[in-house]
C-alpha cells in the first residue's frame, strides 16, 4: 500500500512538471501569435447589424458604469434580433452592450433616478447577471449595440434562473446597506462585490497612481481573506478536516455573488486546487504547478481572458511572486526585520512582471507600489474583517448600525489619507 502511494505520488509529481512545462509552451504560442484564439462569441444573425434596431437576450456578465459616468456596458448573450420592419431572426453570440445610466440606476439607492420614474420612462430593470431584457436602439461600426430603452423580459423559470434573480436581490440589498456608511460603504462594496457605482472617482484615480490598483480589482486577496475567516468559522464547528470543505464552498459562493473576473477565477482556481491537495492529504504540491495548472484551466473555459489586461496582471504579479520573492526578501532581510522584509520582496517580485506589463499598456509604471501595497494592505485586511462584523451585527441588531457605520468611516478616513499620500509620489513614463 505504501509503495502505491509512493507511485503515485511521483506521478502526480511527473504531472505537475508537465503542467508547467504545458502552461509555458500555451503562453508562448498565445503570445507571440502563433496560435490564434477563435472568436467564439461573434455576433450572427441572418440580418445586416445595420438592419437591426431590437435585441432580445440575457445579460451575462455585471453592469459597469462608463467613464462618461452617463452609461453603462454589459455583454449579452443575444436570442432573438429585430429590424424596423419587425422581421425577426435568431442570433448568437456575445453582444456588448451600451445602456443609459437611468435603465442600470433605476433601483440605486441615493441615484437621481427613482424607481417609479425610471421604469415608466426609461425603462429601468434589475440589471444583473441572468436577466432577460429587450434593448431597442442600433449597432455600431466596432459592433457595439447602443441602447436607448431597455424592457425586462423577466429571470428564467428553472433552478438556474432563480438563483440567478435572488443574487440579483442581494447584491441590490446589499448596495442599500452601504449606502448608508457613506463613503466606507463604496469601498467595502467594491472590495467585496466588485461594485464601484459608489466609489469616489477621484479616490479610485488614487489607488491608481499609488500602484495599488489590485486592491479594488477583485483578485487573491480579498478570496483569501474570505477563505481563511470561513476556515477560522468551521473549524470550531465542524473540524479542521470537514473545515475544508466549507472553505471550498465559501470561496464558491464569494465568486459566485462578485461575479467572474480574469483575476477573482485565477484566485478561485488556485484556492480551489489548493484546498483539494489538503483534503487528500498531499502535501509537496508547490504554487508553480498550482498556478500552471490554473492557466490552462483558464484558457479553456475562457479564451478571450487570455489578452485582457487584469489577466495578464493577475498572473504577471503571482509569477514574479513565486520567481523573485524569495530572492528580494534576502536581499532586504539583512537590514529591515523579517516581518516586513518577506512582504516587501514579494512586493517587489511582483513588480517585476506587472512593471513592463503596465508600461507597455498604460505607458506608465508606479515603483512606489511596492511601499504602499505594504503599508495600506494590513489596513484593507483590517477594514474587510471589521466591516463583515459590522454588517452582520447590525442586521442582527439595528439599533447598533450607527456604531459600525462611524468606526468604517474613521478607518477609510485613514486608508484613503494613506494613498493620497502615496499617490503624490511620481510615477515613471514611458
Amino acid at each position: 500500500m505504501v509503495k502505491k502511494i509512493r507511485k503515485l505520488k511521483e506521478a502526480f509529481l511527473q504531472f505537475s512538471n508537465s503542467v508547467v512545462l504545458a502552461a509555458v509552451i500555451c503562453a508562448v504560442f498565445l503570445y507571440s501569435g502563433a496560435v490564434k484564439i477563435r472568436g467564439e462569441k461573434t455576433f450572427a444573425s441572418l440580418f445586416k447589424s445595420s438592419e437591426i434596431v431590437e435585441i432580445a437576450g440575457k445579460v451575462v456578465s455585471n453592469p459597469v458604469k462608463n467613464a462618461d459616468k452617463d452609461t453603462y456596458s454589459f455583454e449579452l448573450c443575444p436570442t432573438r434580433c429585430f429590424t424596423k420592419q419587425r422581421a425577426s431572426s435568431s442570433c448568437r453570440g456575445v453582444v456588448r452592450v451600451i445602456v443609459p445610466a437611468a435603465v442600470v440606476e433605476a433601483f440605486f439607492p441615493g441615484k437621481l433616478y427613482s424607481a417609479a420614474k425610471a421604469v415608466s420612462q426609461n425603462g429601468g430593470i434589475l440589471c444583473e447577471t441572468g436577466v432577460n431584457i429587450l434593448l431597442c436602439g442600433k449597432f455600431t461600426m466596432e459592433g457595439l449595440f447602443i441602447s436607448k430603452s431597455a424592457e425586462s423580459l423577466g429571470w428564467d423559470d428553472d433552478f438556474f434562473g432563480k438563483l440567478s434573480h435572488f443574487r440579483a436581490l442581494g447584491r441590490l440589498q446589499f448596495r442599500r446597506l452601504m449606502y448608508f456608511w457613506g463613503e466606507a460603504g463604496g469601498l467595502f462594496l467594491a472590495l467585496l462585490s466588485g461594485i464601484r457605482d459608489y466609489t469616489d472617482k477621484a479616490v479610485s484615480d488614487s489607488f491608481r497612481r499609488a500602484g495599488l490598483s489590485h486592491i479594488l480589482a477583485l483578485s487573491g486577496m480579498h478570496l483569501s481573506l474570505f477563505s481563511m475567516l470561513s476556515k477560522k468559522i468551521s473549524t470550531k464547528i465542524v473540524g479542521n478536516k470537514i473545515s475544508r470543505v466549507f472553505q471550498i464552498v465559501s470561496v464558491c459562493v464569494f465568486v459566485w455573488f462578485a461575479g467572474f473576473s480574469p483575476s477573482l477565477f485565477r484566485a478561485f482556481l488556485c484556492s480551489v486546487i489548493l484546498l483539494l491537495a489538503d483534503i487528500v492529504n498531499y502535501k509537496r504540491i508547490k504554487m508553480i504547478h498550482v498556478l500552471a495548472l490554473a492557466f490552462l484551466i483558464h484558457i479553456v473555459f475562457f479564451p478571450n481572458d487570455v489578452f485582457s489586461v487584469a489577466f495578464k496582471l493577475s498572473y504577471g504579479a503571482l509569477m514574479g511572486i513565486l520567481l523573485f520573492g524569495e530572492f528580494f526578501a534576502s536581499l532586504f532581510s539583512p537590514f529591515i526585520p523579517t516581518g516586513i522584509s518577506y512582504p516587501l520582496g514579494a512586493s517587489a517580485g511582483a513588480q517585476c512582471f506587472t512593471a513592463p506589463i503596465s508600461a507597455r499598456i498604460f505607458k506608465v509604471v508606479t515603483p512606489i507600489g511596492i511601499v504602499s501595497s505594504l503599508i495600506v494592505s494590513p489596513l484593507i485586511t483590517v477594514f474587510i474583517y471589521a466591516g463583515l462584523f459590522f454588517m452582520l451585527f447590525s442586521l442582527c441588531f439595528p439599533f447598533f448600525a450607527p456604531v459600525g457605520s462611524f468606526f468604517m468611516k474613521i478607518v477609510y478616513s485613514i486608508i484613503v489619507t494613506l494613498v493620497l499620500f502615496f499617490s503624490k509620489f511620481p510615477a515613471i513614463p514611458f
